[in-house]
């Protein structure tokens, strides 16, 4: 990030009947840490909204996306970071 700010989170999640019903999502902002879970076998692809965190400017924010559950894979195409209110970009 090049400045402190909040921005809207999001991850483009990939649907398939083999993927992780249960796929963990970290996100490592300024302040602290946030574990989501989503669901890659049901509904459609597009973007998740995961939420709104403050960044630090640099290098050590991040998110990242984990297998959860053994013999499927975690499928997610992006990440997005927006302006608070900004639709993450067409893909």
């Amino acid at each position: 990030m090049p400045i402190l700010a909040y921005n809207d989170v999001y991850i483009y999640k990939i649907v398939h009947p083999t993927s992780d019903p249960n796929a963990k999502i970290v996100i490592k902002y300024n302040g602290g840490t946030t574990t989501k879970y989503i669901n890659y076998t049901t509904g459609s692809s597009g973007w998740v909204f995961l939420g709104n965190y403050r960044f630090a400017a640099g290098t050590t924010g991040y998110v990242r996306n984990y297998n959860n559950t053994t013999g499927t894979s975690a499928r997610a195409d992006a990440v997005a970071f927006t302006l608070p209110g900004n639709p993450p970009p067409a893909l």
